[in-house]
């Protein structure tokens, strides 16, 4: 994930809630955002759905996550 988007979602949402959601723990969900973990395309995708559902945008993409 960009630094950018990155910075946003961590302000935006609690890390601990959008793992929980997604199906993951709070530790993978941070290697993932810091580019240190690749997902597969599904949670990707629910971890994308989810991060617009919490900010009210559509800032996010599976690809973010990837």
């Amino acid at each position: 994930m960009n630094p950018k988007k990155r910075k946003k979602l961590k302000e935006s949402v609690k890390l601990g809630v959008l793992a929980k959601q997604a199906g993951t723990n709070q530790v993978y969900l941070s290697k993932i955002i810091n580019n240190h973990a690749k997902p597969s395309l599904e949670l990707a995708t629910k971890l994308a759905e989810l991060a617009n559902q919490m900010t009210f945008s559509k800032t996010y993409k599976p690809k973010d996550f990837l």
